[in-house]
């Protein structure tokens, strides 16, 4: 039986070898030349620059319980700490606009997750809007995020 278990255990580690190598290439192949390409690289999905600050709602809506309505977001093309989140609802009666604190991360400020009590907001369609307050007192706004509340 032991020489069974070690033959199909040596098929399968041959198997998921092949496997794994499959999608290697080939020593010796040449790349493409740029000269002889045509294609271009792919746009980038985050269109701010060291130029462009460009904060980004990431979250919106009302949470599992119920009980609040949580927004989160982060400002790309700066990374700093002490700047100011402020997340501005739009609604059909009113507005409530809810501030956090900015933290730097490797790559943007992170505004991370602020919460508002969901009585505290009236049913129907919201616009959620991040306006980011740098240190050095630039303001930058997202573009609006719709929301809709029960």
């Amino acid at each position: 039986m032991a020489s069974w278990a070690t033959r199909g255990a040596a098929i399968l580690a041959a198997g998921v070898t092949f496997f794994a190598l499959s999608g290697c290439v080939i020593s010796g192949a040449q790349a493409p030349s740029s000269e002889s390409s045509t294609a271009t690289a792919p746009a980038p999905l985050d269109t701010a620059t060291p130029d462009r600050v460009a904060p980004v709602v990431v979250v919106a809506g009302l949470d599992v319980d119920g009980e609040n309505v949580t927004v989160s977001g982060y400002v790309a093309g700066i990374v700093e700490s002490g700047g100011v989140c402020n997340f501005v609802l739009t609604g059909p009666r009113s507005d409530r606009t809810v501030s956090g604190a900015g933290y730097a991360d490797s790559s943007s400020t992170s505004c991370g997750a602020l919460q508002v009590k969901r009585t505290d907001l009236s049913g129907g369609k919201w616009n959620v809007v991040l306006q980011y307050t740098a240190v050095d007192g630039t303001v930058s706004s997202s573009a609006p995020r719709a929301m809709e509340l029960p």
